[in-house]
């Protein structure tokens, strides 16, 4: 009879381990990976976030690859037929700042939106605020400093064959740079405009991006 009662209850146990296990292998690892799913996947807005991030980004790494390409080849080339303005030192290095710093950020950007890593995505949103403040800081600069563009327009004066400088010279009246600079400075207060006007599209889209990352890092895990 005793053994007959032990029979039965190791019977029981190993009808209930034999529950358990298959319990855990139809809902325990299911309810995990469905869960591990649902924190990774997206919905619509969010899928819609992350590939704009991703395609805008993409797009400006070219654009700052591109800036640094263009800016090193006309240098190497100012003064030929093909290009007869030249750029200072200041604007030359400025403008590979600026390449470098785009391509760090969107190359930061697209690798944010397809891995979906809240940090990485963090890192960007930190440095897209850090380069709006930097950009101010520059137009600032640049809008203010009138020496910094004077030096400038010099530089592209010496750089432009004798007869260009003597066809503006006749065309508006001057004899040399000093003399012509009034009538440069208000060609290039015209051309502001469209500085401007760059300088509002970056500044927009910067910010837009960051609006953008916040909210993918805000759909990231829920």
């Amino acid at each position: 009879k005793t053994k007959n009662i032990i029979m039965s209850s190791g019977g029981r146990d190993m009808r209930g381990a034999s529950y358990m296990d298959q319990y855990d292998s139809n809902y325990g690892d299911n309810t995990y990976d469905t869960a591990r799913k649902d924190s990774n996947d997206l919905g619509g807005c969010g899928k819609c976030t992350k590939h704009t991030l991703f395609a805008v980004n993409f797009v400006m790494l070219l654009i700052g690859v591109a800036l640094i390409v263009v800016v090193f080849f006309v240098k190497e080339n100012a003064g030929s037929e093909d290009i007869t303005f030249a750029l200072t030192d200041t604007v030359v290095w400025l403008s590979v700042v600026i390449g470098a710093m785009i391509i760090i950020i969107s190359f930061l950007g697209c690798v944010g939106a397809t891995t979906k890593s809240k940090c990485i995505l963090t890192i960007f949103i930190i440095l897209l605020i850090l380069a709006l403040i930097l950009e101010l800081a520059g137009i600032i600069v640049i809008f203010t400093d009138e020496s910094l563009v004077k030096e400038n327009a010099e530089k592209t004066w010496n750089s432009a064959s004798t007869d260009a400088q003597d066809q503006f010279k006749a065309d508006n009246d001057c004899s040399d740079f000093d003399d012509c600079w009034e009538i440069i400075k208000s060609e290039i207060d015209s051309n502001m405009f469209i500085v401007g006007g760059i300088v509002i599209g970056v500044f927009v889209y910067q910010l837009l991006m960051t609006i953008f990352a916040f909210c993918l890092c805000c759909k990231i895990g829920k």
